[in-house]
């Protein structure tokens, strides 16, 4: 399995430490990962015809 998808799995499955072995900050795991989040739930909404208005982020 591809670093970048283990990494993911760790982060999703709560698995703290094995994430502060990489070199990457926990920060930029929980931004990519919200961004990932809010990226397939409008991607969802736009499937299914609904007009609300797009999530960000920052909210």
């Amino acid at each position: 399995m591809g670093e970048a998808l283990q990494q993911v799995l760790h982060y999703e499955r709560g698995a703290w430490d094995r994430l502060s072995a990489t070199d990457t900050p926990v920060h930029q795991y929980r931004n990519c990962y919200l961004a990932a989040v809010l990226w397939a739930d409008d991607s969802m909404a736009g499937l299914h015809g609904e007009q609300e208005e797009p999530l960000h982020a920052d909210q």
